[in-house]
């Protein structure tokens, strides 16, 4: 069994009848001054931030300008390494497409110790290949270390030296 609808509507009831009206809150319910006009800018603001980002997302993911935490991110999509320093780091995701594809070649070897700010010197022999590299610091020495000789292909037999030098 239902409740009767009472016969005398309640006064001013936002809902007569029963009846929920399409547009459930009224025009004038909330009035414009209740909404503080530094809260409204400052949500424009967020908003027009959010919309240029969408619009032109290139500072964000260009590797020059990338805030830390996102070249991280482009570090592992790219395949860089990322635990290495912010200054390294920007180096190495933007040479990424061009170290990929010299990867395994004395002109990559050459390109790859570079981003690390050391040089190489490259001796193939048959299916062996010794690469000496020299650095500014030991700081990186094995890191650089396993960075080349994972780009050595897998069918050569690699030996890799590391010696430090400090820049004079």
């Amino acid at each position: 069994m239902t409740d009767p609808i009472p016969a005398d509507p309640i006064p001013n009831d936002p809902i007569p009848n029963g009846v929920i009206p399409a547009d459930p809150i009224p025009n004038g319910v909330i009035p414009s001054d209740a909404i503080p006009s530094d809260v409204v800018d400052a949500v424009a603001a967020l908003f027009a931030a959010l919309r240029a980002t969408a619009e032109d997302p290139g500072p964000l993911l260009d590797p020059v300008t990338a805030a830390p935490d996102v070249l991280r991110w482009i570090a592992h999509v790219v395949g860089a390494d990322a635990n290495l320093p912010t200054g390294l780091l920007r180096g190495q995701v933007a040479h990424a497409m061009t170290a990929h594809r010299r990867r395994g070649t004395v002109a990559g070897l050459h390109a790859l110790v570079a981003l690390y700010g050391g040089t190489a010197e490259v001796t193939e022999e048959g299916r062996a290949v010794t690469v000496e590299v020299t650095l500014p610091e030991a700081d990186l020495a094995d890191v650089v270390h396993d960075a080349v000789t994972a780009a050595i292909p897998a069918h050569v037999r690699p030996t890799v030296r590391v010696r430090v030098r400090p820049n004079e």
